[in-house]
This record gives structure tokens, C-alpha cells and sequence, in this order.
């Protein structure tokens, strides 16, 4: 059996292969260390029950995701993705979307989600802009498109204070340490 994810999470995708004897079973891994410069988004839509419930639902079926990317040429291109199109017949897909960028000096200009519920075909939320080689999160309520969440996977806003902080301290070191030496 044949499993394609991200072992590194650095979008490239790696292979998981499982051997399957008749009194063996052994794993092994084929690591994609192919270097490239292109970009990439890592997107996943979860449901969510009430727009400030901090827990996370299942996984969406169907989720539709499309952006707008200008390359280095400044020609601009339309790319679409979709999450688990289906998950019957035992299919191994990957939960979330993995997305090629290219090349591009931007950001992503527009980034669409659309999901039907409840046959409701008017489910669609725009977020803009998004930087590349993100890792998203969309919270989607089934109420309403308005309270749609897209939150970073990581976020550095979070601990913009600790990053500050270390990056002085280590330009203080620096400074010292040129100035001992140079004295």
C-alpha cells in the first residue's frame, strides 16, 4: 500500500509504503529531497458547531478552494483545488490541499472557499491576502458563510513578543562580542 504525505511538512510530497507479508508487515519511507523554489498552500476545512467554540469539528468533504496568483512574469493565473472529492471505496486521500504556487514574488490575492451546505450553493468567503507556503485552518460554520474563520497554522502573532525578544538579546550578544574584539 502506497501513502503519499508530507513527513517534513516543507510541501513536498513523500511517500509512505507499507509491505504486507504473510507473517511480516514492515514500513519504509521514500523522502523526497528534491529542491525546488516554488511555493506552496497547505489548506484544511473543518466544521465548527458555534462561531466561538474554540473545538474542532470533522473534516469537510467537497471543500473547494481558489486563488489567484501572480507569477514572476506578472501573469496572473487562477488555480483551483478541492478537498477529499470523495471518500468512498476505501480511497487513501489526504485530508487536507496541497497547492502549487510556482514561482511568485506576491501574495495570494484572493483566496475562495466555497462548500455546499445543506444544498445551499452560495457558501462562498473570500480572504485576502495570504502569504505562500502557508499552512491553513478554515473554521466554517454550517449557519453561515459570515462566520467563517481562516486562521495561520502557525501563527507568529502569538509570540511577536518572544521574537523580539530573542532577536534583541542575540543582537546584544553580537555587539559585545564585536566590541571585545575589537578592542
Amino acid at each position: 500500500m502506497i501513502i503519499p504525505m508530507d513527513i517534513d511538512e516543507d510541501g513536498r510530497i513523500d511517500i509512505l509504503v507499507q509491505k504486507d507479508g504473510q507473517q511480516t508487515f514492515s514500513m519504509g519511507l521514500i523522502y523526497n529531497n528534491m529542491f525546488y523554489d516554488s511555493f506552496f498552500i497547505k489548506a484544511i476545512m473543518v466544521s465548527q458547531n458555534q462561531q466561538d467554540d474554540q473545538k474542532f469539528g470533522s473534516i469537510t468533504t467537497g471543500a473547494t478552494f481558489r486563488y489567484i496568483v501572480t507569477t514572476l512574469e506578472d501573469e496572473k493565473y487562477i488555480r483551483v483545488a478541492s478537498q477529499m472529492p470523495q471518500s468512498s471505496y476505501n480511497s487513501l486521500e489526504l485530508p487536507y490541499v496541497y497547492m502549487g504556487i510556482g514561482r511568485s514574488n506576491n501574495y495570494l490575492e484572493q483566496f475562495n472557499v466555497a462548500y455546499s451546505i445543506n444544498n445551499r450553493l452560495d457558501q462562498v468567503k473570500v480572504f485576502s491576502p495570504i502569504i505562500p507556503n502557508s499552512q491553513l485552518l478554515i473554521l466554517a460554520n454550517a449557519e453561515s458563510k459570515n462566520s467563517w474563520n481562516l486562521e495561520l497554522f502557525i501563527n507568529p502573532d502569538k509570540i511577536l513578543v518572544l521574537i523580539v525578544l530573542s532577536i534583541s538579546s542575540v543582537l546584544l550578544v553580537s555587539g559585545i562580542v564585536i566590541i571585545i574584539m575589537h578592542a
